[in-house]
């Protein structure tokens, strides 16, 4: 047997709005609160990496090829630290950080991280590109500990006040991530970027809406969109029903608590806010980020310029092409030039 799938007209789908009607003043007043805190910075350098250190670290310590886009490539020495700063919540966050070889002001790049706890990579590729690069651990935890405990309520979806999800601290530690960047003398604030996958692609969506800075967003098969959409396919499979009979648009329930909560964190709902160039990526066999999720946060988007790559008969996957053409999409907003152009 074989099962086939398409879409027809797919730009023309409804879409079930579940936006509350307190969204932006419910993130504005998280906003106030963030950017109330004092960073508190504590900056450690670590060592200096050369073309063939930078090379080494990609296979061995960031499961990518030693030169993923050779075009892009700028810098051939950088400086990795580790750094420390607070966030809403009680917490501080950890992260690597990397700047390029050279005389700033630099663009910056926010690299967020795919979902689970644990050890991350440095950006070493993204300093080399020439941007000064940052990778939060966005649990509060350090960035290379020899082993990590799931943090209660992570990914735990709630029924209760919004502000008591887990997300909800994540989610200001990345805009204070941005402010850490931009109080920066060797970064220019006008040309920062959030990218990341899964996760790092929900969370660089949801960055660029609470950061209207934020110049360029590359979200690849962004995790946590549209849920009136992923209640319904959960509903459908839960019946054994194929869906051919499902209202569209899907149901939307703003009495149910859970719905309520979930709302004010869908990555849908964040996207009329991103006004940064934005590039998306989506595998049409996806199962964590199901292809029509991601489609309708790209549909929400605000931004004017956007793109969105498709890529069929795979699932979650990481795609090389997709990341050389998100190097091409940040090197344009950020006004680098290219090898060859």
């Amino acid at each position: 047997d074989k099962t086939v799938t398409f879409g027809y007209r797919i730009d023309k789908i409804p879409l079930t709005d579940s936006r509350p009607d307190d969204f932006d003043a419910f993130w504005e007043k998280g906003k106030a609160k963030q950017a109330a805190l004092p960073l508190n910075v504590a900056e450690t350098f670590v060592r200096e990496l050369d073309d063939a250190a930078i090379s080494d670290y990609n296979v061995t310590s960031a499961s990518i090829p030693e030169h993923v886009d050779p075009a892009g490539e700028r810098c051939r020495a950088i400086r990795l630290f580790k750094v420390q700063f607070d966030a809403p919540g009680d917490k501080r966050i950890h992260g690597w950080l990397t700047v390029p070889q050279g005389e700033g002001p630099f663009p910056a790049m926010l690299v967020l991280p795919g979902a689970g706890c644990g050890a991350i990579p440095a950006p070493v590729e993204h300093a080399r590109h020439g941007y000064v690069s940052l990778m939060i651990q966005i649990h509060g935890m350090e960035v290379d500990q020899a082993t990590y405990k799931t943090p209660e309520g992570y990914l735990k979806q709630i029924d209760g006040p919004p502000e008591e999800a887990y997300y909800y601290n994540v989610y200001l530690a990345c805009a204070q991530a941005v402010r850490y960047l931009a109080s920066r003398p060797d970064v220019d604030p006008k040309r920062i970027a959030t990218v990341g996958a899964s996760q790092g692609g929900h969370l660089a969506i949801v960055t660029a809406a609470l950061c209207p800075e934020v110049a360029a967003v590359v979200s690849g098969i962004s995790y946590y969109g549209y849920w009136p959409l992923r209640d319904q396919v959960a509903a459908l499979n839960k019946a054994k029903q194929d869906g051919r009979d499902a209202p569209v648009p899907p149901p939307f329930d703003r009495n149910d608590p859970r719905q309520h909560a979930l709302s004010y964190y869908d990555t849908a709902n964040f996207a009329p806010l991103v006004k940064g160039a934005t590039l998306m990526g989506v595998c049409l066999s996806d199962t964590p980020s199901p292809a029509p999720t991601v489609q309708a946060v790209f549909r929400r988007l605000g931004a004017s310029r956007k793109e969105l790559v498709w890529s069929a008969g795979t699932n979650h996957d990481f795609i090389i092409p997709f990341e050389r053409q998100a190097w091409e999409w940040v090197d344009r907003v950020s006004g680098y030039e290219r090898r060859g152009q």
